[in-house]
């Protein structure tokens, strides 16, 4: 079994930088400190998106959060089988709580994020081992621990990447998480980025064993080809395919979600606002703090970056028009594909959780969705070929 890391405690916490984390739809600079986390989850003093109550008709009522916490009004509940638990459409991403790649992060902030989460209905908490070397996962663990009735009615995901095909390497893997998470099971477990020449069936059969142990609810794939899992099927059932999918990067729409539909297996998106551009507040220029991994990704390379950039700005257009955040649009608009079942988003603190949350509710015209395709059509052609959001290459 692999070593767990040091838990973090407030005494190691890192100040939040102004810059967005990935999916991060707010800059929140120059916000004064907030004491009271759960406070600020429930703040409905703003004129913004930020305010419950422009969509919830239970703003003024907190007790309806502490009688039941895991679901609200104003989002859509979906399940990934063979797990029953239902859960909301947009799920909590946590790579900004491991502290590393997005310019760091405080921990209070991660706990208000949490907390205004399961406020919001968004009981997916989406994480994996790498995000800071497993603090994500301890976080999330010291968060439902501080609240016995909150494992249960949480739907909690996490991922590892092999780069070889060692069964006791991804049960290892598998366990340290489980122990990080201090939990007896993991709702859905993914194995993700494998190498293009390697033969997954060990890993997934070892896996698929520890699913009918009750490790695992639902067994998963993260940024596989249709190649790899449909080698990967030869040996057990999928249950869901993680991948890359927003308003700009649209490749998995040509092969990926029509083959994921008609075999059944749930699609879960990552990168849902793509990077915080959707968020529509990155200038021609952009600007990264120190350790932001964002300026060496696809979208940021110096030929590609003016025309995202101009595109996002005629997007910024349209929402304008709704009277909507863009990034309500952006996550709107991934909602309506029939083959999506859960999005996943990140956020730096409370406040631009709610802003997200916010994007299940109210009516959107169907034709301004159809007026951001027409114009994201025009970035079809500005990408690089055979590459992916992150320039990785496993």
């Amino acid at each position: 079994m692999t070593d767990s890391p040091e838990k973090p405690t407030d005494s190691n916490e890192v100040d939040a930088d102004a810059n967005n984390p990935v999916d991060d739809p707010v800059t929140e600079s120059d916000d004064p400190p907030v004491s009271d986390p759960a406070q600020e989850a429930l703040d409905t003093s703003g004129t913004d998106y930020t305010d419950e109550s422009e969509y919830d008709p239970y703003a003024d009522h907190d007790d309806y959060y502490y009688e039941s916490p895991f679901t609200h009004p104003g989002m859509p509940q979906v399940t990934i089988p063979p797990s029953q638990l239902h859960h909301g459409k947009l799920a909590m991403g946590s790579w900004v709580f491991g502290g590393e790649h997005w310019g760091g992060q405080d921990i209070h902030d991660s706990r208000s994020v949490m907390e205004a989460a399961i406020r919001r209905g968004m009981n997916h908490f989406d994480t994996a081992d790498s995000f800071g070397h497993g603090r994500s996962e301890i976080l999330i663990s010291q968060f439902l621990e501080a609240d016995y009735h909150r494992r249960e009615g949480i739907f909690l995901s996490t991922q590892t990447m092999l780069r070889d095909a060692d069964p006791q390497t991804a049960i290892d893997r598998l366990n340290a998480s489980l122990d990080r998470l201090e939990t007896y099971w993991i709702d859905l477990f993914y194995i993700s980025w494998p190498s293009p020449t390697t033969d997954m069936r060990p890993v997934f059969e070892a896996l698929s064993a520890a699913r009918d142990e009750g490790k695992i609810k639902s067994l998963g794939v993260a940024h596989f080809t249709i190649e790899q899992m449909e080698q990967v099927q030869q040996v057990c059932e999928l249950n869901a395919c993680q991948l890359t999918y927003n308003l700009l990067w649209r490749h998995a729409e040509n092969e990926l979600l029509p083959y994921c539909h008609e075999h059944g297996i749930s699609v879960v998106t990552t990168s849902s606002l793509a990077q915080g551009i959707l968020a529509g507040k990155f200038s021609a220029s952009p600007r990264f703090a120190a350790g932001d991994i964002r300026p060496s990704t696809t979208p940021f390379a110096k030929e590609v970056w003016p025309r995202v950039h101009e595109v996002v700005e005629r997007c910024q257009h349209v929402a304008r028009e709704q009277g909507r955040p863009l990034a309500h649009l952006a996550l709107r608009w991934i909602a309506r594909n029939p083959a999506i079942t859960s999005i996943v988003v990140g956020a730096r603190n409370a406040r631009q959780l709610n802003v997200l949350a916010g994007a299940m509710a109210g009516d959107i015209n169907d034709d301004l969705l159809d007026q951001l395709t027409a114009i994201s059509d025009e970035l079809e052609n500005a990408w690089p070929p055979r590459t992916n959001l992150f320039q990785y290459c496993p």
